[in-house]
């Protein structure tokens, strides 16, 4: 893929750069995902993206994009289930999100979380579920299986979405 015209399309700055149509996005994506770009391009894109910010369509893209590489994906047994991404962890404050998800599966919301493992500046969610022995699933069965018996589960990105921890890895 060339990416130099979608470099070019989206980095006019807040008032001159326009979104990308669906297909363009996704195409775009994917090639992040794929690690298919230059690491200059790479940072061309996101400097641009946080000035341009991002449009609807292209958020829709970029979320296909990312499904359609999903290590897996997780059967809840037909129940509602909450998605939380853990990313950030703690570096003052209290982690509460272990709290949060145990909380909500009390209640009867199964709720799977997904995040880093580790962050030298911050705690993160894993290591909270780790010293806590809540369930840690590494793989579709026993996401499954943590929703089922427990009500939540912690699955590392980098089982759930190998190509999305490389990109957060750069």
């Amino acid at each position: 893929m060339n990416f130099t015209p979608i470099i070019k399309e989206v980095g006019r700055g807040a008032r001159g750069a326009r979104g990308l149509d669906a297909a363009t996005a996704g195409e775009a994506f994917t090639a992040l995902l794929d690690g298919s770009i230059s690491d200059i391009q790479l940072g061309a894109w996101w400097l641009a993206m946080r000035i341009k910010g991002e449009t609807p369509d292209e958020l829709a893209a970029f979320v296909g994009a990312m499904q359609a590489g999903l290590a897996f994906q997780v059967d809840a047994g037909g129940a509602p289930a909450a998605v939380l991404p853990c990313y950030n962890g703690a570096r003052q404050l209290p982690n509460l999100t272990p709290l949060l998800a145990w909380a909500l599966a009390q209640r009867g919301t199964r709720v799977l979380l997904h995040g880093v493992r580790q962050d030298p500046t911050r705690v993160t969610t894993f290591e909270l579920f780790q010293a806590l022995g809540f369930p840690v699933a590494e793989s579709r069965t026993g996401a499954e299986q943590a929703l089922t018996s427990k009500g939540f589960a912690f699955t590392p990105i980098d089982a759930l979405h190998p190509k999305l921890a490389a990109l957060l890895g750069n």
